[in-house]
């Protein structure tokens, strides 16, 4: 699920049609969430008329730490306009009537172009497999609700799962981020480990080449139907997320070893192969 984009900040985003009256928030705001803490939390709606609803239920969303709204009419307009571009939404409430094994594909795709760290889905009818499809994805069901209590506790839940993410690193749902290291720069990274006695260092670089295979391998692996698909996606995004893990231990080798130092600190007498800076996140 690509590099998050930083932080979002300062006033109300452009794309936000409208905001509950403050006067509303006390009488509204949802006792088990309390107020919202430092997370600035972009939140998106798609379908369902999600908007008018949040409207209608008098909910402030600034209570959940909500600065930036977008509204999206269905599954197809948000995935039109997510196309080529790479903003980023934290929290992603989807309404659909039918929910199927192809809409499934659909949502957690979206969820990927956006970064979502937390999504829910709120649907009418829907198949077994699509359902599990989505669940292994780290997607929260919902059936039609139709009390602005349960709509307010979704949304609730929503901005906490992301809260709980920011607060722990762990996502709910994995966007996939690019390698620090290259082939070439894994090759030298290996070679240098035969300077010294252990072997760590060639066998994270070792590890990081075959988790990157795997990674392609799932990607490109042929798939029987949708769900078939979602699980080759799975496997790819667990692949990515060890790569992620083993290239940190791997730099932290390096660091503890002094291979980031300048080049005039190191003996001329001694001359090692030049190992390139991590790149940037």
């Amino acid at each position: 699920m690509a590099t998050r984009l930083g932080r979002l900040r300062g006033s109300i985003a452009s794309s936000c049609s409208f905001w509950p009256p403050v006067t509303h928030a006390k009488a509204t705001a949802p006792p088990d969430f309390g107020v919202a803490d430092t997370v600035d939390i972009k939140l998106g709606l798609v379908g369902g008329n999600l908007a008018q609803r949040l409207q209608g239920s008098g909910v402030d969303v600034r209570r959940y730490g909500v600065n930036a709204l977008s509204t999206f009419a269905d599954l197809a307009e948000a995935s039109d306009q997510s196309a080529g571009k790479s903003e980023s939404i934290d929290a992603l409430l989807v309404n659909v009537d039918s929910l199927q094994e192809d809409v499934a594909a659909q949502i957690i795709a979206l969820g990927d172009a956006h970064q979502a760290k937390a999504m829910a889905v709120v649907y009418g009818f829907g198949t077994g497999p699509a359902a599990e499809l989505l669940r292994v994805a780290g997607v929260r069901l919902y059936r039609e609700a139709d009390g602005r209590t349960e709509f307010r506790q979704m949304l609730g839940d929503l901005c906490e799962r992301v809260r709980i993410q920011e607060r722990t690193g762990d996502d709910a749902v994995w966007s996939r981020v690019r390698r620090r290291y290259d082939d070439r720069e894994l090759e030298t990274i290996a070679a240098r480990s035969s300077t010294i006695a252990c072997e760590c260092p060639r066998h994270l670089a070792e590890l990081v080449v075959k988790l990157a295979a795997f990674e392609r391998y799932s990607d490109t692996c042929s798939s029987r139907s949708a769900q078939d698909a979602a699980l080759h996606r799975y496997l790819g995004d667990v692949s990515n997320r060890a790569c992620a893990m083993i290239e940190a231990a791997l730099e932290r080798v390096a660091r503890e070893e002094g291979w980031f130092a300048a080049p005039a600190l190191q003996s001329p007498s001694q001359p090692q192969p030049p190992l390139p800076q991590a790149a940037a996140e």
